[in-house]
């Protein structure tokens, strides 16, 4: 059910520490690479458009942003941002990204509790024509795909890809 709500993740939990008596310690939750949220702001900021997909190339980020109607590709190698315009966007996506309420980071945060690992991708796309987030996230035993729906950051699905 659509909310206009944002999305808020949910806060690292506590736990009473057996180590020392100084108070608890916070367990980090979400995606090991947690620079993933700051590529996807500083990519979006660069352009002044919305990420609907990232992608994880050795060590940068590849971010796919919109803008007014036009889909660019920003890479984000250190401090370096390289920009291509790549073509138009599907108009619906372009739909639902103006009532908007879960974004990519909210969607990979969600996935990344459910799944703690390293995120490898991120996308929006239509499942049925109802738009739905698949995040790719590796861990040390096996890569997942999860499933997250668009209006409310549930996670609708786990898979373990074989590879």
């Amino acid at each position: 059910m659509p909310t206009d709500e944002p999305y808020v993740p949910k806060a690292p939990t506590t736990t009473p520490s057996t180590e020392s008596t100084e108070g608890p310690v916070i367990i980090e939750t979400g995606p090991t690479n947690r620079e993933i949220f700051d590529a996807i702001e500083r990519a979006e900021n660069a352009l002044d458009g919305t990420a609907i997909a990232i992608h994880t190339v050795i060590n940068s980020y590849v971010v796919s942003v919109i803008v007014d109607d036009e889909l660019y590709e920003v890479t984000l190698a250190g401090t370096g941002i390289f920009t291509n315009l790549i073509g138009e966007q599907d108009p619906e996506i372009e739909d639902y990204l103006e009532g908007q309420v879960v974004t990519l980071a909210d969607a990979i945060d969600a996935a990344g509790i459910s799944v703690p690992g390293r995120v490898d991708s991120a996308t929006i796309t239509l499942l049925d024509e109802v738009p739905v987030y698949i995040i790719t996230i590796e861990d040390e035993e096996a890569l997942y795909e999860v499933t997250v729906d668009d209006l409310n950051a549930e996670v609708l699905e786990i898979v373990e890809i074989e590879e």
